[in-house]
């Protein structure tokens, strides 16, 4: 009975200081004109209100170089990220 009980603490104890640094999500989306969409960026905004996270939402206005540009805005790049799987 004790075992599993140190074992939580510990595990708990390892993960503590993961758990109190601080989150920023970053979400790009294509528009923000469908309902979906909308609960979905209210849905993420809420489970990050709750875990103590930062979202920083960006609307892609149906326009692929637009959420690249934010994309390589938030990650500090100024070319598109390699999606190709082939060397």
């Amino acid at each position: 009975m004790k075992k599993p009980a140190l074992t939580a603490l510990v595990i708990s104890a390892l993960l503590a200081p993961f758990a109190a640094q601080a989150q920023r999500i970053g979400v790009t989306m294509v528009d923000y004109n469908d309902t979906f969409r909308t609960l979905l960026r209210n849905g993420v905004a809420d489970a990050a209100k709750k875990t103590g996270a930062t979202v920083q939402f960006e609307d892609g206005r149906s326009d692929v170089a637009t959420q690249l540009s934010h994309e390589n805005r938030r990650r500090g790049t100024r070319h598109a990220p390699r999606l190709s799987a082939r060397p």
